[in-house]
């Protein structure tokens, strides 16, 4: 379970907020990413490691990555990051 102090979830949650306001696809990618990075420096231990993934979970987990960054939308952008971590939480489950 990965734990945030407070400080670490406002930063959280300000970055969501600049994700759900994007207002295009190239910002979209971008706040994903910025939180990606910021979630994967809190407990480096504690994310789904890609490497651990089941071969059927890493090869959905990559081809959804690759539909996210080749997608000309921010609702395609959207769509496929909510698949990510749909995914991620399914391996991985997170509990707050």
């Amino acid at each position: 379970m990965i734990q945030m102090n407070e400080i670490q979830k406002r930063q959280f949650d300000h970055m969501l907020s600049l994700l759900k306001n994007a207002s295009s696809p190239e910002e979209v990618r971008y706040y994903f990413n910025e939180i990606q990075h910021f979630l994967d420096t809190l407990y480096t231990n504690e994310k789904p490691r890609l490497d651990e993934m089941e071969a059927k979970d890493l090869e959905k987990y990559e081809n959804l990555h690759r539909k996210m960054l080749e997608a000309s939308t921010k609702k395609e952008v959207v769509y496929y990051e909510k698949e990510l971590h749909e995914l991620i939480n399914k391996i991985n489950p997170i509990n707050y």
